[in-house]
Formats: structure tokens, sequence, C-alpha cells
């Protein structure tokens, strides 16, 4: 082909890129253009009002310039689905005369956002600075400030739903910041209760009957014995997650007995990802009082404790079997760093419910580690504990648990308590506990079984546990007021049975060793060991000597002698060694060998006739 029809060729092709491209972008224009026309009808949709401490409630209020003068008013004036602009300044709110701002049923669906620091304050020392009654209309407050005024007992009143409160601060109310009943889908969020130097008084919110509703990213500060500060009462789907309650220089403070998170008769709620910063006080309860409650969700929460008191950091369900039912909750991936010390409470605490699950917990310090009472099917596994004041886990009175994969290293209690609970008659029966791996301190034991549990009238089965214990802690249970070792828990409660429990620093020892009906030539030497041990033996004459090994642990030891001398003594000694390498020689022993038979010749006189 000429260099011409190239060259022309060439130019064709970049023509066609050329309007390829250009059609391309002139589609991406018109796509572009379209949605900005569609997000302009949907602002222009949308009536915009203004209200300003300098407005005039006779104007239009459609701009800054010609703004409403209250929110009353704007709330009472404006189109639904509109936008309510409030610019800074305080705004002293008195909806018809009862000192507050006041929305009715006939509210429209409204967004009122804070342009600027805007403070709503009430008229007077009343009940509270926002009440919303009987309006089921959607309405959201975005960045204002609740200040009431240390005269004014709530800050928003409210006895109805679909309610949202973003970005706000509530300050100053001698009750409650947020009071709601009878409601549904309520929304708050990044909102501030008190702050460090002005803490508030009293609680933070309360929701009684408030479904499908959420507390989150929230942070709260206040004073000491000012009550529960997160309460949910017969709510269901209640979320409460990521906030922060008191901080690392100003945690909460409560001697009195509150709790920082209370969620009682709900169903489903879930409590994740909080932080609790503690000098004293509870943080989490969630039980059943009237209704029975199923799927209880607490994970993910951290929970800083500066100093030791004698409360819980979570508690689930209840103390007594009384009353109703608490089914299939979990607890898991929690944090809790408390100082060490004699404490009667414990650090997680589950009570009388049904196939609870408690995993993945990490517990530093306090009382007792794990509280597990009464429950029925409870799964406890893969928990860390340390340094526990008392017992890292207790089992009272459980029915059909599992526990497995636990590591608790206690240096200040036992790692594990088996008790009943003497006040309502129940009794711990058949418990499972396996692969936990227990370090004991002296003089603590590993296992506590208060009296008088019996651990094999009441089906406990244990294997497969590996105890660390401090040279010189050879004590593994205490079991009516006696110490024993590792020895005595296999033989006594029947815990050799299918199981392979090894206790490092634990010395093997030799439970019974000796000699099977020793034949002319052959003989069986059995030790039976304190521990799965493995090892050999060495036997030996006056004019040989042999040796025999065995390499698969077991806690009973074979040795099998063969070609032995006939009508000879023989003496032997085993050197067995468990796990752990730790090794132990029996004391020197001897058996003889039979006389090898001899075939005798009978004759019998034949009588030839």
């Amino acid at each position: 082909m000429p260099c011409g029809e190239t060259s022309r060729l060439s130019v064709k092709v970049m023509v066609c890129v050329v309007i390829a491209v250009s059609s391309l972008l002139m589609s991406c224009r018109l796509v572009t253009e379209v949605e900005n026309v569609a997000a302009l009808n949907a602002i222009v949709g949308e009536t915009t009002y203004h209200v300003s401490v300098t407005g005039n409630n006779d104007a239009d209020g459609l701009s800054l310039e010609t703004a409403w003068r209250t929110i009353d008013y704007a709330v009472n004036t404006a189109d639904a689905d509109a936008l309510v602009i409030v610019h800074e300044g305080d705004y002293r709110e008195n909806s018809g005369g009862n000192g507050c701002l006041s929305f009715t049923a006939e509210m429209a669906d409204l967004r009122l956002q804070a342009a600027g620091e805007v403070r709503i304050l009430a008229d007077g020392a009343v009940e509270q600075i926002v009440l919303l009654q009987y309006c089921s209309g959607f309405i959201e407050f975005d960045g204002f400030a609740f200040d009431g005024e240390s005269v004014v007992e709530r800050g928003i009143k409210a006895n109805c739903g679909n309610k949202r409160f973003v970005d706000c601060r509530f300050r100053a109310v001698t009750d409650l910041a947020i009071e709601i009943h009878a409601s549904s889908a309520v929304m708050i969020e990044d909102c501030l209760f008190g702050s460090p130097d002005q803490p508030l008084a009293a609680g933070g919110v309360y929701l009684n009957g408030s479904d499908d509703s959420a507390v989150r990213d929230c942070t709260f500060h206040t004073a000491g014995n000012s009550g529960d500060i997160v309460c949910c009462y017969a709510t269901d789907d209640i979320l409460i997650a990521s906030n922060m309650f008191g901080s690392q220089t100003e945690p909460l403070h409560d001697s009195n007995n509150n709790w920082v998170v209370v969620v009682e008769d709900a169903q489903a709620p879930v409590i994740e990802h909080n932080t609790f910063h503690m000098l004293e006080g509870r943080c989490i309860r969630a039980r059943q009082v009237y209704v029975d409650v199923a799927g209880i969700v607490i994970r993910n929460n951290v929970f800083l404790h500066q100093v030791l008191s004698a409360d819980y950091s979570i508690s689930v369900g209840r103390e007594d079997p009384w009353g109703a039912s608490n089914s299939s909750s979990l607890i898991c991936g929690n944090i809790l760093d408390i100082p060490t010390g004699d404490s009667t409470k414990h650090n997680i605490f589950v009570g009388y419910t049904l196939d609870p699950v408690i995993r993945d917990n990490v517990s530093h310090g306090g009382g007792f580690g794990l509280g597990i009472k009464g429950n029925d099917r409870a799964a406890v596994y893969h928990n860390s504990i340390y340094d526990c004041g008392r017992q890292g886990i207790v089992d009272k009175a459980g029915h059909d648990c599992e526990y497995y994969g636990n590591y608790v290293n206690n240096a200040f209690g036992e790692c594990v308590r088996m008790t009943d609970d003497i006040y309502s008659g129940r009794e711990v029966l058949d418990s499972y506990w396996h692969d936990n791996t227990l370090v004991a301190h002296p003089p603590h034991a590993a296992y506590c079984v208060d009296s008088p549990v019996d651990p094999v009238n009441a089906r406990i089965l244990c294997d497969d546990h590996y105890f660390e214990l401090e040279e010189s802690a050879q004590i593994l249970l205490t079991y009516h007021g006696f110490r024993h070792d590792l020895t005595y828990v296999r033989s006594e409660f029947g815990w050799d049975l299918n199981s392979s429990l090894t206790a490092s620093m634990e010395f093997p020892s030799f439970v019974d060793i000796g000699c099977i009906q020793p034949g002319p030539r052959w003989a069986k030497i059995s030790c039976e060991m304190s521990e799965v041990c493995a090892g050999q033996l060495r036997y030996w004459s006056e004019s040989r000597e042999w040796t025999r090994q065995v390499e698969d642990p077991t806690m009973i030891v074979e040795f099998e002698l063969e070609q032995l001398p006939t009508n000879t003594r023989i003496y032997y000694q085993a050197e067995l060694i468990d796990l752990d390498g730790n090794s132990v020689l029996s004391p020197i022993a001897s058996f003889k060998t039979g006389h090898r038979r001899k075939s005798k010749m009978h004759f019998t006189e034949v009588n030839s006739d």
C-alpha cells in the first residue's frame, strides 16, 4: 500500500477514535448532568426555613434576612419535610405558655439543623426543655445544645417515636437528659452528655418500650451517684454501641449501686464496642424480671477500672432461679482490666440462663473472673483470666455445662471452683472440663471443689487439661478442706478414665508397680503411674543385664520380658518420664522365674496273656 494510503488510513482511524472518545465524554457529561439535575430537584423539593435570634415571626422565614424569631413558630408553620436552619444564639422557648419547646400531634416531618453554637433553653424551672407529645412523624435535631441551667429536670421528654438526635449536647439537667416512652426507631447518635468540667448531675438516657432504637457514638460524663446512665426497659432490638463512658482523666464514679448500662426485659439487645472508664461502679446489667427474654449480646466492650470495688463489670441474668427465663445470651470478646484484690463480686457474671455462650473474653484482676451460676448448657471457652483476687472460674450449680480452651493464671486464688447453690438447693451436675490450661501458684490449688460436691456423683468429667504449677505447688485440688495431688485426683474422682491430664512441675509417681505371673521364661512388669509416662525398664540377673523400652505414653506402662533364664532371681528397676520430661526412678525389686517342666515317662506292665 502506498504511503499516502497509509497516512489517510491513520487519519481515519484517529478520527474514529476521537469521535468515540468524544461520544463517551458527552455521554458521561449527560449522565452527570442528569444526576445533578436530580440532586437539584431533591434540594429544591425540600423547603428550607431560617430561624435567628434577630428574626421576626411576621417574616416568611425563607432566608437569613427574613428569618423567624422562635423555633416554636417555625415547627408550627413550616411545610412537611422541611429543613429548619437555626442560626447561632440562645433560644428560650415557651410553646403555648408551658415553658418549653413543645411538639404536638399536628407536627409535620421536620429536620432542625443548628448553624453554629445554638442553645435551646426552657423558660424557667419547668420539667423539660423539649416535649414531644403524640407526634408520630419524623423529627430530627442536628447540632443543638439542650441546656437545663441546673433548674430543668429533663432535656427531652417524649412519648412518640421516629425521632433522631445527632451531634447534640445535653447540659445541666437535674434528672435525665432524654426520657422516651412507648416509641420506636429512636436514634441518639454522636451526642455529648455533660462534659469533664461540668458532668451531668443525673442519668443520661431512659428508653421504655422504644423498640428498634439505638444509642451510639455518644460520650457520657456524669457525676458520682447520679443514677443509671443508659436504661432500656421492655425495649426490643436496642443497639448500644461505640459509646464512651467517662474518660481516663475523668472516670465515672458511683458507689450507690447504680449501673452505667441497664437493659431489662428486652429481646435481642446488642451492647457492643463501648468503652467504660471507671473509678468505681457497676457497668452492664442485662436481665429478665417480668417477661422471658432471649438473644442478649454483649461483645467487644472495654472496661478500664482504676480502683477495685465490689461491683460487676458485666451481669447477665439473675442471682436466683425464680422469675422469667433468659436464653441464648452471648458474652464475647470483652476486655476487662481491673486492679487485683479481695472482692466478692464477679468481673463477668451469668446467672440462671439457658444456653449462654461465654467466649474469647480477657479478664485481668478483680475478685472473681467468671461467675457461672445456675446455668443450663453453658458453653464457656477460649477465655483468658489473670490474677483474680479469688477464683478464676466459678461453676455454681451449673447443669450440662462445658468448659474448654480456657487459660487461667491466678496468683491469688484457685483457678477453678465448683460448688452448689445452697440457697436454692440446686447442685452442680454433668459438667465437662477439657483442654484448659490452669496455672496455679502456691499455696493455692488449680481446682477447689466445695463440700459437699462429689465429682463422681455429680458426674463431673475432667480430661486433657494442662496444669502449670510452680515448684513446691504440687497441689491440684481442694476437697472437703484437704489438699491432694494429681494422683489422688485421678484415683478418687476417676479422672484417669479416658483422660490425659498432665502437670508441669508435677513429678510423676508410682501408684503401683509389680511383676504379673512370672513364668519359667517370661514375665510382665506393670507400672501404674500418677500421670501419662513412657520410659524404660532395666532388668538383670547375676550373669547378664537387659533393657526394655516403651515409647507410647500411658498411665499404665507395661514391659513384656521374654527369653528369661529359668529358676533365676531377676532384679528390675523402671525409669519413667512424663510429657514434660520429669523422670522418676522406681525402687529395685525382683522376682524369680520358675523351673522348666520336664516330660516324665510312665511304664505300664503289659500282660502277655
